[in-house]
């Protein structure tokens, strides 16, 4: 099972055709799509980049499983 993540924050501009476009590109509900943005479900790995791509969000802005890189440098 891949991970999973919560959404931490979206771009709240997104508007209700742009969610059931995501939803028809990623194969899943409405539902699911708004629960993700809203942060009240955990967004699975492999949905992560797509999801952040179609936001024109970097990814580790919207998910906490997905360090910066200058965090991970930081790490080291």
């Amino acid at each position: 099972m891949g991970s999973v993540c919560t959404c931490v924050h979206a771009n709240p501009a997104i508007t209700d055709a742009n969610k059931t476009e995501l939803s028809n590109l990623l194969g899943v509900s409405r539902d699911r799509v708004d629960l993700w943005l809203t942060g009240k479900a955990a967004v699975p790995h492999n949905f992560q980049l797509v999801i952040a791509a179609f936001l024109r969000t970097p990814a580790q802005e919207l998910f906490t499983d997905i360090k910066s890189a200058e965090a991970a440098d930081t790490q080291d």
